[in-house]
């Protein structure tokens, strides 16, 4: 029921889209109608959540938002012009996204761990408050959240499954618009594109966990298709449209700032290249309009740390509850991805990231997951790209811009993902440029692939799908901690306040918590302690009555003082232990 709900938004916010395009309709085929207003539509719809979260009247404004929407939608439906055709590759495509359907209707589990830290979690303590609220123990919080508040819808309206829907939704749209903007290329399979973008396991496996990469790529693809088009056609409206979408991205995550730049000075040098300055004030008004969209999002986190890009810049910006060691440490911790930035580095970049996979992602260990980045064939089919024409051009140079800049900032896979939707359907264009059977093969086997890997994963746990005793035994199962937070749950007080030690999911916890460890905050004045007496005190002045330690991630051996003073209150019993399962212990202070 919970997804059925969630997928009547998705489709009423799309529908709604296209009603709001106005007269830029006629300028977009029907798959980039239904791509471009399930963008609009969803992103306004989150926008709206965000007002309403903004001024704490959650419990009026979310039923009136859903409704507005709804009523828009139902209006917007008779522009949707998509003719269906049997097409093989089009089954396939709504093969994948059905399959990832059933992973979204599972509850969210260890493989999604920054949804369960803080895509899902925070909003989750926003709706409890009854109002958006600055959440001081994770700088997460202060992120761009605009794809987190169609979450929050989700969550009110039926919960985690619910929510994980609208990620879901990113994909599909983007395999929408892959589709459109391949067959504009004049591509003779369109859907081809698709495929090759939807079986990518890494994509595959974002659209089932609540993240905002795919709803990132969707907005940057979407610009730069409209950009694009709007240059070599030479018609303002789509380079206007290009700014509204970016300034979604710039809602989506802080890595959209640098999309938004790559893909203004791309524009700005095709159009002196092509002598075409007649139209660079236009892609002033653009930019423009990105920066109004997206402006909100950064003027709140202003407000609430001083920092409008918190906790990043902290040298130019400074920022509450932040320090020169925690922004060092952070910084740190973006450049361990990758194997180094010289430029044989860069040539090797792409090899590297099959040969040494575990180099460019957090290496948590899971068995589905970004574990899936191994996978060899994970996008090999897009190497077809640069056979493509050059009236593609523009994309082209965006896509060679942002690796480059991901090369230089922070090398994790699945922040490459914004360009793999352009890779896609250029590939598709290049397909009748090729041996269509090298083609084919690599995307067989990339398909194969990502059956492989989530088909096996997922055949144990179809019961667990309409199950609710197979739920409970899934997340016991997938989700290490879950057997510690249903303990907390049911045996401390209401009034109890959880610190969270080396775990960070606590999505699943029904008390108070905070993210105890040193480097999240200066909640807890950790240089103030020079005894475990010191901690444990330090701990209750915070309101803790309870602490949790994720033994999988607490290191051997240790120089930092806070954990030297932790084990030492263990030790000497001065803080209780209640539970200890799977790695995971519980104290009472």
């Amino acid at each position: 029921m919970g997804l059925a709900m969630a997928f009547v938004m998705v489709v009423l916010c799309g529908a709604a889209g296209s009603l709001l395009l106005g007269r830029l309709r006629e300028n977009l085929n029907s798959l980039e109608l239904m791509a471009t207003g399930g963008a609009i539509g969803l992103g306004a719809f989150a926008m709206s959540i965000f007002v309403v979260g903004m001024l704490g009247v959650y419990n009026v404004g979310l039923p009136i938002a859903t409704a507005l929407f709804g009523i828009l939608g139902l209006i917007g439906l008779r522009y949707w012009r998509f003719k269906p055709s049997f097409d093989p590759l089009c089954v396939a495509v709504v093969f994948f996204l059905c399959m990832a359907l059933c992973y979204v209707s599972l509850p969210p589990d260890g493989n999604d761990w920054d949804g369960l830290a803080y895509h899902l979690a925070v909003p989750k303590l926003y709706l409890l408050e009854g109002r958006i609220h600055n959440i001081a123990f994770t700088h997460h919080s202060n992120f761009p959240f605009l794809w987190e508040m169609l979450y929050t819808w989700g969550l009110w309206a039926n919960g985690a499954t619910a929510a994980k829907l609208f990620h879901w939704a990113a994909l599909s749209y983007l395999c929408i618009g892959v589709a459109g903007f391949a067959q504009r290329l004049g591509a003779n399979r369109p859907w081809l594109g698709s495929l090759i973008l939807a079986s990518s396991p890494i994509v595959f496996w974002e659209s089932t966990v609540a993240y905002a990469d795919l709803a990132t790529a969707l907005y940057v693809f979407l610009a730069v298709l409209a950009i694009h088009r709007g240059i070599v056609e030479t018609e303002r409206k789509l380079i206007l449209l290009a700014g509204v979408l970016m300034g979604f991205a710039l809602g989506t995550k802080y890595l959209a700032l640098v999309s938004v730049a790559i893909l203004g000075l791309t524009a700005l040098g095709t159009l002196l290249v092509r002598r075409q300055v007649q139209m660079i004030p236009t892609l002033l008004l653009s930019g423009l309009l990105a920066v109004l969209i997206g402006c909100p999002w950064y003027i709140k986190t202003y407000l609430y740390t001083s920092n409008p890009v918190y906790p990043f810049a902290y040298s130019l910006f400074g920022g509450r509850n932040w320090s020169e060691e925690n922004a060092a440490a952070y910084r740190g911790d973006q450049l361990k991805f990758g194997m180094g930035r010289s430029v044989d580095r860069l040539i090797m970049a792409p090899n590297n990231m099959v040969s040494f996979p575990e180099k460019f992602m957090d290496p948590v260990g899971l068995i589905v997951g970004e574990r899936a980045y191994t996978v060899a064939s994970s996008g090999p089919a897009m190497a077809a790209a640069p056979f493509v024409s050059s009236t593609a051009g523009l994309p082209l140079g965006f896509v060679i811009a942002s690796f480059l800049a991901w090369f230089g900032l922070m090398q994790q896979t699945r922040y490459l993902i914004p360009i793999f939707p352009i890779l896609s359907a250029t590939a598709a264009v290049a397909q009748g440029r090729l041996r269509k059977r090298a083609l084919w093969l690599v995307v067989a086997l990339q398909s194969i692939a990502a059956l492989w890997i989530f088909g096996g994963a997922l055949l144990p746990w179809t019961s667990a799908i309409w199950n609710r005793e197979k739920r409970e035994e899934y997340l016991t199962r997938r989700f290490q901690p879950y057997e510690a937070y249903r303990f907390i749950n049911e045996q401390t007080a209401p009034s109890a306040k959880i610190g969270l030690y080396d775990e960070p999911r606590g999505f699943y916890l029904e008390r108070q918590y905070l993210w105890a460890n040193a480097g999240h905050h200066m909640l807890i004045p950790y240089s103030n302690f020079s005894t475990s007496s010191d901690l444990v005190e330090g701990l209750k002045s915070k309101g803790i009555t309870h602490i949790l330690i994720n033994r999988r991630f607490w290191p051997q051996e240790s120089i930092e003082s806070w954990r030297i003073q932790l084990e030492q209150a263990i030790a000497v019993q001065e803080i209780r232990l209640l539970f200890d399962a799977r790695g995971v212990e519980v104290y009472e202070l």
